[in-house]
């Protein structure tokens, strides 16, 4: 038998992050998404509005569980559905990103600024690609999806800047919790 001159401690710390709140970012989506729909047409740039929804889903999907990422997308996918009224294009593309958020920030490093609007532009760009291939399913001309991958491209951009100025202030100015556990 080998022993080890070094002992490790009979304590070990775990650091616990409880994650962004279900209802305060729920409220997020819903004021954004009205926001949007309302007020929208006074701040577009080249005819795209900055995604407050997108920007909510996926930052809240990269810092929870499956299942609540799963939720929050659906929710906020239905409801601009249901503002739109795009029988259930939003649904599905808005839940597939939260999906596919959380398992990027998985196997990514998502707690910087940088990769964090990283994550919202890459998100808005696959969104609008799910949403005009639900949208060509249900019967939408294809040949609008070219111009609207193109407009795409410009409002990731745009919500890039928006998300990237978000996240600076919450690293500036937000205290997470945290606690320490022993075991």
């Amino acid at each position: 038998m080998m022993s080890s001159s070094f002992r490790s401690s009979q304590y070990r710390s775990i650091e616990v992050v409880n994650g962004p709140h279900f209802g305060l970012t729920l409220a997020i989506v819903v004021v954004g998404a009205l926001a949007q729909a309302a007020f929208g047409h006074f701040v577009a740039v080249r005819g795209t509005v900055p995604s407050i929804v997108a920007i909510a889903v996926v930052l809240y999907a990269i810092r929870v569980d499956f299942t609540r990422a799963i939720v929050m997308g659906a929710l906020a996918g239905l409801l601009e559905d249901g503002i739109g009224g795009t029988g259930g294009a939003w649904l599905t593309a808005t839940t597939l990103v939260a999906a596919g958020s959380i398992g990027l920030a998985r196997v990514a490093f998502s707690d910087g600024v940088l990769q964090s609007a990283a994550y919202v532009v890459l998100a808005v760009v696959v969104r609008d690609a799910l949403f005009w291939g639900v949208e060509r399913i249900q019967g939408f001309p294809a040949g609008l999806f070219g111009a609207s991958m193109r407009t795409a491209l410009v409002q990731a951009a745009f919500t890039a800047i928006l998300a990237a100025a978000y996240l600076f202030y919450r690293l500036h100015y937000v205290r997470e919790e945290t606690s320490v556990q022993r075991r």
